[in-house]
């Protein structure tokens, strides 16, 4: 390249890392994560005209879906989940297999590449997957979730 000459370089960013937060403490850690929103439009149609002339967003829908994630069962008793902690029926929340596990859990879903922080998905809820506890980490495959709001 010539002294003075400059090319244009473009930089994608894709997130190695994902971590699952629970009030800024990370309690597990996800693999091939993908971010898929939606923005529910909706057509928007003057008096007296049967075509619509813009689409309007409605509700936003954020949905979070992941090949493996972890979370440790440590890190929820830190940030105040008990393992001793009992639902109503009596059983103990971590000592449940499958979905039961993250019934009422509540998640932010970070990517950071680098230290950069790519995107934050707020207030997830666990909606599918195959779930297991094994050894103090609640262990999820093909998990989905689903969010309120994005940064």
């Amino acid at each position: 390249m010539a002294a003075g000459t400059h090319t244009n370089r473009k930089v994608a960013r894709v997130g190695n890392r994902a971590k699952l937060t629970v009030a800024g403490l990370t309690v597990g850690v996800a693999q091939n994560v993908s971010f898929d929103v939606s923005f529910s439009h909706q057509p928007l149609v003057g008096l007296g005209s049967p075509d619509p002339f813009e689409n309007v967003p409605g509700i936003a829908q954020y949905r979070v879906s992941m090949s493996r994630a972890i979370i440790r069962v440590n890190n929820l008793e830190a940030e105040g989940y008990s393992s001793d902690e009992k639902d109503t029926t009596g059983d103990e929340i971590f000592s449940r297999n499958g979905d039961r596990a993250l019934e009422g859990r509540v998640f932010d879903i970070t990517v950071i590449e680098d230290g950069v922080l790519l995107r934050t998905i707020h207030k997830c809820s666990f909606d599918s997957g195959s779930v297991r506890v094994d050894a103090g980490r609640i262990i999820m495959e093909n998990a989905s979730f689903v969010g309120i709001g994005s940064t």
